[in-house]
């Protein structure tokens, strides 16, 4: 055997080593990616239900965030700031939903069952009186996006209200 044909057998193996090199780095890039779009996943919910479980383990909390989202004009006292802190928290979680979205950290079937709650929340004429107050806390980005759809005038419905 010459040389020559040694040199191009150990090119040739070299080659396919570094292909089956990239071939187990591409799935394990993959791989790392679908493991941090479950995290971003778990710890999005985790935030939600962290806001749910606040208004609804507490009666006080829940009577304050009921009247707030019909009407946050009617609010007094320690209720305004109460209320406030509510929705901060709130919508500081329904921002991190969007960005993580348009990262593509969220699959669009995730962003779904975001968003569900988050239109029917902004549907409230409360919150929109609140978020009048409070919308220059978030980006121009996100002030746009809820400012589209306070727009499309839906009509709350969360709480047994009647849609026509």
């Amino acid at each position: 055997m010459n040389w020559d044909a040694i040199g191009a057998i150990g090119e040739a193996v070299g080659a396919a080593a570094v292909v089956a090199s990239l071939m187990y780095l591409a799935s394990q890039i993959r791989a790392d990616a679908q493991a941090r779009r479950m995290e971003v996943l778990h710890t999005q919910s985790a935030a939600f239900n962290e806001f749910q479980r606040t208004v609804a383990g507490d009666t006080e909390v829940s009577e304050i965030y009921f009247q707030g989202i019909r009407d946050f004009r009617s609010l007094e006292g320690a209720r305004v700031p109460r209320f406030s802190a509510l929705m901060g928290q709130l919508f500081r979680v329904f921002e991190d939903h969007y960005f993580h979205h348009n990262e593509g950290h969220l699959d669009q079937r995730v962003w779904q069952g975001f968003e569900g709650p988050m239109d029917d929340i902004i549907a409230y004429p409360g919150v929109q009186d609140w978020w009048k107050t409070r919308c220059h806390w978030y980006s121009r980005e996100f002030q746009a996006f809820i400012a589209g759809k306070i727009e499309k005038g839906r009509r709350p419905s969360m709480y047994r209200e009647t849609t026509a």
